[in-house]
C-alpha cells in the first residue's frame, strides 16, 4: 500500500533521475520528475481541435446573413449545429481536464509534503538549528500548496505556441496582411506578459524569504510568549514583526501590481489585436464584413487565452555495550572549535555510568554523539545492542499519556504497569479522570513539569533496549520523587541494562559503577566513586560531606556550599544571607502521614492546601531554602519545582512540579472552532474597512463598471461598424432603380442601416480608437487601485491579529497548539495576501463581464431578455447551493490541515528522541494519515467544484443554442449583431463556471479573514498603559514590599480558584522560599503577581495596588528567571539586551556574574550566534543567560522559578 502512495512514486522517480544526473549534472529537473510521475490522463489535444473549429463554423454561418448571400439556409443550420456541438464537446473535455489537473496537482502536493516531512526526519542537529520550524511550516502551507493549481496552466507551455501557429495561419489566409498585424500585436504583448511573469517569479522568491522570516519570528514569539509577557517585551517584539511584515508586504505589493497589469492585458489584448487588424483593413481600402471580422475576433480570443497561461556503526562485543575511541566531534563542520575532543570511554553491560560536569561542558553532546546526532570528525563510536533515550527537555506530544509512553512499540500490560510504578506515575493516573488515556495538549500543556519528566522517562524505560541514555531525568522532580526514580527505576528495574546517566544530583554518584567528569569537551577523569573522592578534582570537594539524609541535611548541605561560595554564581551569593526571624515552618512540613498545611508569614497562612491530597508513595514535599535578609538586597521569591515548562492545565491550574491534576475529558478549548453557515456580511465589511472607506469602495466599484462598459462598448461598436460597412457596400452597388432592388432586398429578410444614419469611415475609426484608449487607461488604473486597497486590508488584518494574540491571556496559548496559531499566520495570512485579492478581482471581473454579455445580447434582440433572466436565475440557484456545500468542505479542509502542521512541529521538537527510538516509520505513517484526512476533504472539494462547473456549462450551452438558432428562425437582423451575440454567448462557456468557482473561492478565502478576525477579537488582558494619574514613579518599587490581601486567583472564569484568600506580607530585602506539595499553588503565586490570570482581592507593591498599574510598568519592574530557559535566534547580545538599553560593559559584567564570561570572551564574544530556541546552548547555559538578563534589569523584586535546575552545584 505504501509503495503506491504519491510520495513513494515521486521518491522513486527522483532517485532514478538522481542516478541519471550523476552522468549529466544539468539533468536533474523537478518539473520533469513531477510530470513524469503523474502525467497519466493529462492530454488536451482534443480540446484544441474542438475550440479552433468554433470560429471557422461561425464565419461560415455569418456568410448566410451577408447581404446578397447565396448560402442555403440548410447549410446555416448545419453550421449552427456544428457550433453548438463543438462547444458541447469542448465543455465536456475541459471539465474532465480540469478534474484530472486538480487531482494530479493534489497528488503532487501530497508527494512533496511527504518528502519534505521525510527530509525533516533526517535533518542533522546543526541543520535543524539553521532551519526554523516556522520556515518548514510555511513551506508546506504556502509554497507546496501551489501545486494544487499548477497543472491547470502547465499545458499552456506547449499549447500556446501550437494554437498561435494555427490561428496565425487561419488569420493570414482569411485577411492577409491585416491578420498578420493583429497577430503581431498579440506577440508584442506576450513578451510583456512574459517579462511580468519573470518579475513575478523573482518577487515570489523574495516574498517567500520575507514570509519565512516573519513566520520564524512568529514561531519564536509563540513558543516564548510566557517569557515575553513576564519581561514586558510585547511592544519591542511587535516592532520586530512590524518591520518583517512591512518588508514582506512591500514585495507582495509589487507582485500584486504586476498581477494586476497581467490581468489587464487579458482584458485588452484581444481588443487591441482586433483594433489593429480592422484599422489595417480600412487603411488598405477594404470594406468590413461580419463573417470575416467575427472570425478574427474569435480566433484572437483563442490565441489570447492560450498565451495567457504560459508563463552509527554497530559491532557485537561480549562485554562492552558502548565504546568511544578517540572521538572528536563538533556540531558545525566549519567551526574551528571541537564540541568533544579525544574521548575514550567504555560502558560495560549492566553497569551505571554517571556523567557529570559544569554547564556547557559537553555532557549532553556526549549522549548525542552516541545517538549519532552529533557528527564525529574522527575516532569511532561502537554500540552493542539497541538504544533508548530520555532527553533533557521532556518531549510530550498531543496524544494520550499511554501513547506517549508506549510510542509505537507493542503494548504489554505487565511491562507497562511495572514501568508506570517505577516511574512514580501510579498516583497521577488514579487522579486523572481518564487515567492514562487522558489526552495531553501539544508539548504536554495538560501536565506539570514533573509529570512530563516522568512520562518522558517512562517512554525510555518501556522501550526494551540494551543501552539507556538518560539526560538529567531527575532535575525536574523533587527530592523524594527523584530518590524513588533512582532507586526503583534506574538502580533496580534497569539494573541488568547498561545505563549512561547525565546528572547534577551529586548524592547519587556513590551508587554509580563509573563516574566520568567532563570539562570543556574533554574527559577530565573517569573512575569509581572512591577514585573520585581520592582525587583533587573540584567535584570531590563538593562530595566531601557526610551522607545526605532527608530534607534537613539537603538544606544544611546547600547552605554549607552556599557559604563556601563554591561554583555559585555571584548573583546568587548576593542573596545568600538567610533569615528565618519572620518565617515559621509548619511542624508537619516533613511528616509523610499528614498533609502539608503550608507555612506562615507574620502569622498569616501563605498557602491554604488543607483540601490537597495526602502525601503518598512517590510524591513528596519540595525542599526550599529561606535565605537571610540583607540590607539593600532586593526581595527574592523562589519556588522550588523543577520543570522545563509551566503551562495552564485544562482546569485552569498552573502545572507544577509533581502536580497531580484532575484533568477533564478533552476540552472544547483544545478543539479548533469551525464556524457554520454563510460568511457573515460583517466579515466582508471588516475586510473592506481595513483597506479603505465607503467612498473608496464605491470608487473601485465604479471603475469596474466603467471598464466593462468600455469593453462591451468596444465590442458593440465593432459590430455596429461592421454592419455600417456592409450597408455602405450594399448602398454603393445600388443603381437608379432603387425601389425595385429595395423590394428584392426586403425579400431576403436582411436589414440595413438607413443611409442618413451612417457615419463616415474616419468618424468610426476615431470613435473606436477613443473607446480602446479609454479602455486601456481605466483597466490598468482599476487594477492598481484595487490591489492598493487589498494590500492595505491585508496589512491591517495581520496587524490586528498580531495585536490580538500578543495581548490575549495566557490561557489561549495553553489550549491552542502552536501549529494552529502558526497556521493562521502562514496559510490564512497567505490567502489574504495573495489568493483572496486575485480571486476577488477575478470574480468581480467575471460578474461584470457576464452582465455585459447578457446586456449586449438583450440590446441585439430584446426577446433574449427571457432566456437571459432564466439563465441568470439558474446560475444564482446553482451558486447558492454550491457555496453552501463548498464552504463547509473548505472549512473541513482547513480544519484537517492544522493537524498536519501540529504533527510537523511536534516532530521537529523531538527529533533526537524519535531517531533514538527508530520511530521514523511510525511518525511517517502518522503524518501520512493526517495528510490522507486532509486530502480526502480536498478531493471532495475539487470533485464538487468540477461537478457544479459542468452543470453551469450545460446551462450555458443551452443558452448558446437558443441564441444561435434564434437568428436563423427570426432571420431579420443585422449580420454584425448575429456575430456579436454568438461570439459573446460563446464566451459564457467556462466563464460562468469560473466565475462561480471564483466567487466561491472568494467566500472560502473570506473564511481566512474570518479566522484572522477571530484572533483579533480574543479576550484581552488589561491595558498595557496606566490610567491617567496612576502612573508609578520612576523608581517604583523603591523598597520591594509585597502585600497579598484576601487574594484569590483562577485561570478561567468558570473554573475553581487555585489561590484562595491569601494574606501575605513580604518585607523589603527578604529572601523567601515558597514550598508546598502538589497543587499548593506555588507557581500560581507568580502568575498572580505578574497578573497572567484573573486575580481577585488586592496585591500591593510598595503600597500601590497592582491593578492600578499597567501591565507594561508592572512586569518590567519585576525580574523573573523562569523554569523554562527561553532564548531567541540572533546573537548573544540580542538575547541579553534585545533593545540596546545597556552597554557592552554592563553585559560582560552580567556574564561574569553568572560565570559565562570566560566561555565567550574569545571568538565572536557578544556577537556569538544563537540558533532558534538556543539549541546550540546547553539547557544549563540557557538558564544562566536568563539569569544574566535578570541581573541587567536590577529590579528590587526578583522571582526565581527553579532557576538552577539544570546547572551544576
Amino acid at each position: 500500500m505504501g509503495e503506491d502512495r504519491p510520495s513513494s512514486r515521486l521518491r522513486r522517480s527522483f532517485s532514478n533521475d538522481l542516478d541519471f544526473s550523476q552522468i549529466d549534472e544539468n539533468a536533474l529537473s523537478f518539473e520533469r520528475i513531477g510530470l513524469f510521475t503523474f502525467n497519466k490522463r493529462f492530454k488536451k489535444e482534443k480540446i484544441v481541435v474542438a475550440t479552433l473549429s468554433q470560429p471557422v463554423l461561425l464565419g461560415l454561418m455569418l456568410k448566410y446573413f451577408k447581404p446578397g448571400s447565396n448560402v442555403p439556409k440548410e447549410y446555416a443550420y448545419y453550421y449552427a449545429g456544428g457550433i453548438v456541438a463543438t462547444t458541447g464537446l469542448s465543455m465536456f473535455l475541459i471539465n474532465q481536464f480540469q478534474f484530472n489537473a486538480f487531482h494530479i496537482g493534489m497528488k503532487l502536493r501530497i508527494a512533496c509534503c511527504s518528502l519534505v516531512y521525510r527530509k525533516s526526519l533526517r535533518l542533522s542537529r546543526s541543520a535543524l538549528g539553521d532551519t526554523a520550524a516556522g520556515k518548514v511550516v510555511n513551506l508546506l502551507s504556502n509554497d507546496v500548496s501551489r501545486f494544487d493549481i499548477l497543472l491547470m496552466f502547465l499545458n499552456q507551455l506547449w499549447l500556446a505556441p501550437l494554437i498561435a501557429i494555427i490561428v496565425m495561419y487561419l488569420l493570414v489566409a482569411e485577411t492577409g496582411v491585416p491578420g498578420a498585424v493583429g497577430v503581431l500585436v498579440v506577440f508584442l504583448v506576450v513578451p510583456l506578459q512574459s517579462y511580468t511573469g519573470k518579475l513575478t517569479a523573482v518577487f515570489r522568491r523574495k516574498t517567500a524569504q520575507r514570509t519565512d522570516e516573519r513566520i520564524r519570528l512568529m514561531d519564536e514569539i509563540i513558543s516564548g510568549i510566557r517569557v515575553i509577557k513576564m519581561y514586558a517585551w510585547e511592544k519591542p517584539f511587535a516592532d520586530l514583526i512590524r518591520m518583517a511584515r512591512k518588508s514582506e508586504i512591500r514585495i507582495i505589493r509589487k507582485t500584486s501590481f504586476l498581477r494586476g497589469i497581467f490581468m489587464s492585458f487579458n482584458m485588452c489584448t484581444t481588443r487591441l489585436a482586433v483594433f489593429a487588424t480592422l484599422i489595417t483593413l480600412v487603411l488598405q481600402g477594404n470594406r468590413l464584413s461580419a463573417d470575416r471580422e467575427f472570425l478574427l475576433l474569435d480566433e484572437f480570443i483563442k490565441i489570447e487565452k492560450t498565451t495567457n497561461g504560459s508563463l552509527m556503526q554497530k559491532k557485537q562485543t561480549d562485554r562492552d555495550s558502548v565504546i568511544l575511541k578517540d572521538v572528536t566531534a563538533k556540531w558545525n563542520e566549519n567551526s574551528s572549535d571541537n564540541t568533544l575532543e579525544k574521548l575514550f570511554l567504555s560502558a560495560n553491560k549492566g553497569k551505571l555510568v554517571a556523567i557529570i560536569g559544569q554547564v556547557g561542558s559537553g555532557k549532553s553532546s556526549l549522549l548525542q554523539a552516541i545517538l549519532g546526532e552529533l557528527p564525529i570528525s574522527s575516532g569511532s563510536c561502537l554500540v552493542n545492542g539497541s538504544l533508548s533515550y530520555a532527553c533533557q527537555e521532556p518531549w510530550v506530544f498531543a496524544a494520550t499519556i499511554r501513547q506517549n509512553i508506549v510510542f509505537g512499540t507493542p503494548f504489554n500490560q505487565k511491562r507497562y504497569d511495572e514501568v508506570v510504578r517505577v516511574c512514580a506515575l501510579v498516583r497521577d493516573f488514579e487522579l486523572f479522570p481518564q487515567g492514562d488515556l487522558t489526552m495531553v495538549g501539544e508539548r504536554g500543556t495538560s501536565l506539570s513539569g514533573g509529570q512530563k519528566a516522568r512520562v518522558n522517562l517512562a517512554r525510555a524505560v518501556y522501550n526494551d533496549a540494551d543501552v539507556y541514555l538518560l539526560d538529567d531525568p531527575l532535575s525536574a522532580v523533587d527530592t523524594h520523587v527523584g530518590k524513588h526514580l533512582f532507586d526503583e527505576c534506574i538502580n533496580s528495574y534497569l539494573k541488568h541494562k547498561t545505563r549512561i546517566l547525565v546528572t547534577h544530583q551529586l548524592q547519587y554518584l556513590k551508587d554509580a559503577d563509573k563516574i566520568v567528569i567532563i570539562k570543556q569537551g574533554q574527559i577530565q577523569m573517569q573512575g569509581s566513586y572512591a577514585d573520585l573522592m581520592k582525587s583533587e578534582i573540584d567535584y570531590a570537594k563538593l562530595l566531601g560531606v557526610e551522607e545526605l539524609d532527608g530534607i534537613e541535611d539537603i538544606v544544611e548541605y546547600q547552605t554549607e556550599v552556599d557559604q563556601e561560595n563554591i561554583y555559585l554564581p555571584r548573583i546568587l551569593r548576593q542573596f545568600s544571607r538567610m533569615s528565618t526571624r519572620d518565617v515559621e515552618i509548619s511542624p508537619n512540613v516533613l511528616e509523610d502521614d499528614e498533609p502539608f498545611n503550608g507555612f506562615e508569614v507574620n502569622g498569616d497562612p501563605m498557602v491554604d492546601i488543607g483540601e490537597r491530597q495526602a502525601h503518598q508513595g512517590a510524591t513528596g514535599t519540595e525542599s526550599d531554602m529561606l535565605d537571610e535578609r540583607g540590607p539593600g538586597r532586593p526581595t527574592l521569591m523562589r519556588t522550588e519545582k523543577r520543570s522545563t515548562q509551566s503551562k495552564v492545565s485544562r482546569r485552569g491550574s498552573i502545572a507544577l512540579e509533581s502536580e497531580i491534576l484532575e484533568l477533564d475529558p478533552p476540552s472544547s478549548d483544545h478543539i479548533e472552532k469551525s464556524s457554520k453557515g454563510k460568511i457573515g456580511r460583517s466579515v466582508y465589511i471588516e475586510y473592506m474597512r481595513a483597506g479603505t472607506n465607503i467612498c473608496g469602495f464605491l470608487g473601485v466599484v465604479l471603475m469596474f463598471l466603467l471598464s466593462q462598459g468600455a469593453a462591451s462598448g468596444a465590442d458593440y461598436w465593432m459590430s455596429y461598424w461592421v454592419t455600417q460597412e456592409e450597408s455602405l457596400a450594399y448602398y454603393d452597388q445600388l443603381p437608379d432603380n432603387y425601389t425595385e432592388l429595395n423590394q428584392s432586398f426586403e425579400d431576403t429578410k436582411v436589414i440595413l442601416i438607413p443611409r442618413e444614419d451612417l457615419f463616415s469611415t474616419e468618424t468610426s475609426v476615431y470613435i473606436y480608437t477613443a473607446i480602446i484608449v479609454f479602455l486601456l487607461v481605466i483597466t490598468f488604473s482599476r487594477a492598481i487601485i484595487f490591489y492598493v486597497m487589498c494590500m492595505k486590508s491585508s496589512q491591517g488584518l495581520h496587524n490586528s491579529m498580531f495585536n490580538g494574540i500578543t495581548k490575549t491571556r495566557m490561557r489561549f496559548f495553553d489550549v491552542n497548539p502552536s501549529g494552529r496559531v502558526l497556521n493562521r499566520f502562514s496559510k490564512d495570512i497567505g490567502s489574504v495576501d495573495e489568493i483572496l485579492p486575485k480571486a476577488l478581482l477575478d470574480a468581480t471581473q467575471i460578474l461584470v463581464t457576464a452582465l455585459g454579455v447578457l446586456v449586449v445580447s438583450v440590446i441585439v434582440n430584446y426577446l433574449f431578455i427571457i432566456p437571459v433572466c432564466a439563465i441568470g436565475f439558474i446560475c444564482y440557484l446553482i451558486r447558492e447551493v454550491y457555496l453552501k456545500i463548498s464552504k463547509d468542505l473548505k472549512r473541513l479542509e482547513g480544519i484537517t490541515k492544522s493537524p498536519v502542521f501540529t504533527h510537523l512541529n511536534a516532530t521537529l521538537q523531538g527529533l533526537s528522541t524519535i531517531r533514538a527510538y527508530k520511530a521514523q516509520d511510525i511518525l511517517r505513517n502518522e503524518f501520512d494519515k493526517h495528510q490522507d484526512l486532509h486530502s480526502s476533504a480536498y478531493f471532495l472539494f475539487i470533485g464538487t467544484s468540477v461537478t457544479f462547473g459542468f452543470y453551469l456549462d450545460l446551462f450555458s450551452l443551452i443558452f448558446i443554442s437558443l441564441v444561435t438558432f434564434s437568428f436563423l428562425l427570426l432571420e431579420e437582423t443585422f449580420g454584425g449583431n448575429v456575430g456579436l451575440a454568438i461570439t459573446q454567448s460563446l464566451g459564457l462557456v467556462g466563464l460562468l463556471q469560473w466565475g462561480v468557482r471564483q466567487s466561491a473561492e472568494v467566500a472560502n478565502n473570506m473564511m481566512s479573514v474570518e479566522r484572522v478576525l477571530e484572533y483579533k477579537y480574543l479576550e484581552q488582558e488589561p491595558l498595557l498603559e496606566s490610567a491617567p494619574g496612576k502612573l508609578p514613579t520612576g523608581d517604583w518599587p523603591s523598597k520591594g514590599l509585597i502585600q497579598f490581601e484576601h487574594t484569590s486567583m483562577k485561570y478561567v472564569e468558570t473554573d475553581p480558584q487555585v489561590l484562595k484568600d491569601l494574606n501575605i506580607t513580604i518585607r523589603p530585602s527578604e529572601k523567601v522560599g515558597i514550598v508546598g506539595r502538589t497543587g499548593a499553588g506555588k507557581s500560581s503565586l507568580i502568575s498572580a503577581l505578574f497578573r497572567l490570570a484573573r486575580v481577585e482581592g488586592t496585591i500591593r507593591i510598595d503600597g500601590v495596588d497592582t491593578k492600578d498599574i499597567c501591565l507594561q510598568d508592572l512586569r518590567s519592574r519585576i525580574s523573573i528567571i523562569p523554569q523554562d530557559p527561553v532564548l531567541f535566534s540572533g546573537t548573544l547580545r540580542e538575547n541579553l539586551d534585545p533593545f540596546d538599553h545597556f552597554s557592552d560593559f554592563d553585559l560582560w559584567n552580567a556574564l561574569d556574574d553568572v560565570e559565562l564570561k570566560d566561555s565567550y570572551d574569545s571568538g565572536d564574544g557578544l556577537r556569538s550566534k544563537v540558533t532558534e530556541g538556543g539549541s546550540n546552548f546547553s539547557v544549563g547555559q540557557r538558564q544562566l543567560i536568563c539569569l544574566a538578563r535578570a541581573i541587567l534589569r536590577n529590579n528590587k523584586i526578583l522571582m526565581l522559578d527553579e532557576a538552577t535546575a539544570n546547572v551544576d552545584p
